[in-house]
């Protein structure tokens, strides 16, 4: 049973925040794109890769939608993503073509997956690993995941 004097409580907030910290550390020093969005589109997390690929359409706003980023088709194809995963509950995995800084097209590797909240409200999770960068990545990406997890 979870006792709750003002010094177990304060060691359990800490070791949250610890544990949430090295989450999404790990996430901004990852080089593929992580994110957290709600049911609305307006993204509540970016990591340091989504915002450096981002930089030129966000500028100095403090919060950010679909439609500062995506246009048409693909914003179409977002959402329609981001409607099943929360529905649905379950992973997606798919392909998105999209220009990078340089106008290139580039195909991305994205899983979705549904987060709650502790007051139930959910969110869309997003992870997106260019299809070029996927044998760099996903080696030490996965050790750092296991290690974390056995941690």
């Amino acid at each position: 049973m979870l006792r709750t004097d003002g010094e177990n409580l304060q060691s359990v907030l800490t070791s949250l925040i610890d544990r949430d910290l090295e989450f999404l550390s790990l996430l901004d020093g990852s080089p593929a794109v992580g994110y957290l969005k709600d049911e609305r589109g307006f993204y509540i997390y970016l990591n340091e890769t989504a915002k450096g690929l981002c930089a030129s359409k966000l500028g100095e706003k403090g919060s950010y939608c679909e439609e500062d980023l995506f246009q048409g088709e693909t914003l179409e194809a977002i959402r329609t993503q981001d409607h099943t995963v929360l529905t649905t509950g379950k992973l997606l995995t798919s392909l998105l073509l999209l220009k990078d800084t340089a106008d290139q097209d580039v195909v991305w590797l994205v899983y979705k997956f549904r987060m709650s909240t502790s007051c139930d409200r959910k969110l869309v999770a997003g992870i997106h690993i260019r299809d070029d960068e996927w044998d760099e990545i996903s080696e030490p990406l996965v050790r750092q995941i296991s290690e974390k997890l056995a941690a």
